[in-house]
């Protein structure tokens, strides 16, 4: 026997190479050596790309017969190739080992319309996963209002209008695995720090694998008037009450005082969630019940919300690099923090750095420098 597991670095290439070990020509070599019966264990959606594959190679040649270029025949430009070949709705993986070939093809094929062994297998495994069954009807409704969405869109909308919390981490947990079994694609885009995500397939195609017993599964009409291209907000300081509320939060975050040095983790998360939650704070009434959006504010709000970060994150690069080059510590510095650490214990360090401002510069010593400094004075 023999098993095939790939990462996540490998290509589609790769995994039909490695699956023609057992198969194939490879069997005839393999029973000459006394091997007769080899299988070779594998997952379902590799399984399926190499399948889908081949019928893609074989469409090729008989379109080159008909007169179409290589090209023409790879593409589908002459006429989209079936959907029994189109293996690239199946794989999160690049086609060969340079990348970026893939796109290419990934409009060549027909619309997703074959369900096999592979989609079952999916929509098995999430029939009854709760939070997975959430997190696509979030999909389907952040989809309708915008192209991308990101884990703190998802984790505000499942708060706010789903009354479902999540975690971040369990969204982006779940995120990866819907990429993996191609329900959802990453894209290049980022969010502050957040990569941003879009629908693989469709949503109607999403829809398949949502179970009604977990609620209600969206119709086409909820996203009639999904986007074919991201919505354009040209000032975010629209009058419109959603587009506000981001405005202001957008200006709250590039004020002078948003960025402190001193601050643990990452800022431009912190900014993301901050715009998250000012397009959704609000916006349920006493009663508990979700106070109607249409999709084309939400995508306006969210497009505002993108726009803002890329504000905020330009001009947090330039106060990096304005800072002060490193300077050394002084004896007063030391001195003060072996008494902040007497006084209010180890872990303090913030407090300690703001208990003797007068000592540390506030500008450039941080609350991780003086966690640093004391590591160095206790070896």
């Amino acid at each position: 026997h023999m098993l095939m597991s790939l990462g996540r670095g490998h290509h589609t290439s790769s995994v039909i190479q490695t699956l023609g070990r057992a198969t194939g020509n490879c069997r005839d070599v393999l029973d000459s050596n006394g091997f007769g019966c080899v299988s070779a264990l594998t997952t379902i959606n590799d399984l399926t790309v190499c399948i889908k594959m081949q019928n893609y190679i074989n469409e090729i040649g008989r379109r080159i017969d008909q007169g179409d270029t290589f090209f023409q025949a790879m593409t589908g430009a002459t006429e989209k190739m079936p959907d029994n070949a189109n293996f690239v709705r199946h794989t999160f993986r690049e086609i060969g080992p340079i990348k970026g070939r893939k796109k290419w093809i990934q409009n060549a094929f027909a619309e997703a319309s074959s369900w096999g062994f592979a989609e079952e297998n999916t929509k098995e495994k999430y029939w009854e996963d709760t939070n997975a069954q959430q997190l696509m009807r979030s999909i389907v409704r952040l989809s309708s209002a915008h192209q991308y969405f990101d884990p703190d869109d998802i984790k505000h909308e499942l708060k706010e209008w789903a009354n479902y919390p999540m975690t971040k981490t369990s969204i982006l947990q779940l995120l990866r695995k819907f990429a993996d079994d191609c329900l959802v694609k990453k894209t290049q885009n980022h969010v502050g720090s957040a990569r941003e995500f879009q629908v693989a397939q469709s949503m109607n195609w999403l829809c398949k694998f949502m179970n009604p017993n977990k609620g209600e599964v969206p119709n086409e009409e909820d996203w009639q008037n999904s986007p074919e291209e991201e919505s354009i907000v040209t000032n975010v300081d629209s009058e419109d009450f959603l587009c506000e509320d981001v405005a202001k939060a957008a200006a709250n975050l590039s004020s002078s005082n948003t960025f402190d040095p001193a601050l643990d983790g990452d800022e431009q998360s912190v900014s993301s969630m901050s715009i998250s939650t000012a397009i959704y704070s609000g916006k349920r009434n006493s009663t508990a019940t979700a106070t109607f959006i249409t999709p084309e504010k939400l995508g306006n709000a969210l497009t505002a919300k993108r726009k803002a970060l890329t504000v905020f994150q330009s001009e947090s690069s330039e106060k990096r690099t304005k800072r002060t080059k490193r300077v050394p510590y002084s004896e007063e510095e030391k001195d003060a923090l072996l008494q902040g650490v007497e006084e209010f214990g180890e872990g303090k360090w913030k407090k300690i750095r703001n208990h003797y401002a007068d000592t540390f510069d506030l500008n450039t010593r941080t609350a991780v420098n003086l966690k640093d400094l004391y590591r160095t004075l206790t070896k």
